[in-house]
């Protein structure tokens, strides 16, 4: 298996060279949230049906498909399907039923905007919801710069594999359909409003996380990771540009699932193996 310890310089220019340049852009709204390298500083995810409690209480945002493969639920065609961010993008399909219960990645989005729409409830109006403000790691992908010219344009999304902690959550914004500010989102553009927010300096509807462990601010996501998109060795998509090119072609056919657990030794444990057995993904 190769490594996946090539620069990120690297990785740009290849796919700039096969067509991946406008996927890698953000649009102009969550652009104030980028690092210097271009890769998100603070991502968001917007929930409904449970409350930051629960979420305190479970040790953080974990996904489904993650809890039951720790459980040894999981057959392996169903991991291979839960590591694929292809399959994930998607969500369910008639080819892919149980996305919910087999995804081993948590979605969350650089864009407020998007993580608004999931964090409250439009048939009821007094419902509340959560937006949680989330410091990003090693263990977040940019979905889009991932898949490239397959991926929904309307989205951003970067997807956490496995699981968030309760204490790389900055905190969250307690939201309601009946009283939502619609210049959340905006003011979630400005970077001295997101530091603000870290700081816990009073800002009007944000609870702030008391565990949050201030060294996930120097923390980098992992951009994008190809050998992680997981397309069908039967999908048209290997016969068109860019995915019957080199190096990406090369993918196919691959265990993505022994991609992800390399991904996971190599570049989020760091060969660390009692975080590495959280994960019990294979690899070499």
């Amino acid at each position: 298996m190769k490594s996946f310890g090539s620069s990120l310089a690297l990785w740009a220019a290849i796919f700039l060279l096969l067509g991946f340049g406008e996927s890698l852009l953000l649009p102009q709204d969550a652009r104030n949230n980028l690092g210097k390298r271009g890769l998100a500083r603070f991502v968001f995810r917007g929930e409904t049906g449970r409350t930051d409690r629960d979420v305190e209480k479970a040790g953080g945002i974990s996904s489904r498909g993650f809890e039951k493969h720790a459980r040894g639920e999981l057959s392996n065609e169903e991991l291979e399907k839960g590591c694929s961010l292809f399959l994930h993008a998607q969500g369910v399909s008639p080819t892919n039923p149980k996305y919910k219960e087999n995804t081993q990645y948590v979605s969350t989005s650089p864009n407020p905007a998007d993580a608004i729409t999931f964090a409250y409830d439009r048939g009821d109006p007094t419902k509340p919801g959560f937006m949680y403000v989330i410091a990003v790691d090693e263990k977040m992908i940019d979905v889009g710069a991932t898949l490239g010219n397959l991926a929904f344009k309307s989205q951003t999304e970067y997807a956490a594999v496995g699981a968030i902690p309760h204490s790389q959550i900055v905190g969250h914004f307690r939201i309601t359909a009946k009283d939502f500010d619609p210049g959340l989102s905006k003011k979630l553009q400005d970077g001295k409003y997101l530091h603000q927010l870290v700081d816990g300096k009073g800002v009007d509807g944000f609870q702030k996380n008391p565990r949050f462990d201030r060294k996930f601010l120097s923390r980098q996501s992992s951009g994008a990771q190809p050998q992680l998109a997981g397309i069908p060795a039967d999908n048209s998509a290997w016969n068109q540009k860019p995915w019957n090119r080199k190096p990406l072609k090369d993918y196919k056919g691959k265990s993505v699932a022994n991609f992800l657990g390399n991904f996971v030794w190599q570049k989020v444990c760091r060969r660390d193996q009692v975080c590495d057995q959280r994960f019990r993904l294979p690899h070499e």
